[in-house]
């Protein structure tokens, strides 16, 4: 499964790419809404371990960054149960003081209860689509608005 979502922002590329790669307020805003996030680099590479609830029950999933291409896209894997994927954003300059970004998240399941949660996942994708394009669409207007000031 496959969800996507494009916003034009008003500021720089470097100063998006700066506030979509600053980890460290990525996982102030997840511990705000609940997850517990251990972050760990070795050999190179950063990788968190997050627990969190998800439909009343306890999960866990490792994040493990694998590209950083500044100041264009980062690339993450993502592993959880039985479900595994990665997120890439991207940033396209369109001029000096405007940036598209574009985030996928695409998933797919490797356990039969795994693939009986992505099913429900799909019956209700256009309201799932719909709310990952809000907030999308939120972080945008945020980047925007910390970048006027």
């Amino acid at each position: 499964m496959k969800l996507s979502a494009r916003e034009d922002i008003e500021a720089p590329i470097d100063y998006v790419f700066d506030k979509v790669s600053d980890f460290a307020l990525l996982e102030r805003s997840g511990m705000r809404r609940g997850v517990e996030v251990v972050r760990s680099e070795a050999e190179g590479r950063t990788s968190w371990d997050l627990a969190f609830s998800f439909r009343g029950r306890p999960r866990k999933a490792l994040v493990t960054l694998e590209k950083v291409e500044a100041p264009n896209s980062l690339v993450a894997a993502f592993s959880s149960g039985g479900l595994t994927g990665h997120t890439v954003v991207e940033l396209i300059a369109l001029s000096r003081n405007r940036t598209r970004l574009s985030i996928s998240l695409e998933f797919a399941p490797q356990t039969l209860s795994a693939r009986l949660l992505v099913q429900s996942l799909r019956l209700a994708k256009m309201t799932i689509s719909r709310r990952f394009k809000a907030r999308v669409a939120d972080i945008a207007e945020e980047i925007e608005e910390g970048h006027r000031g």
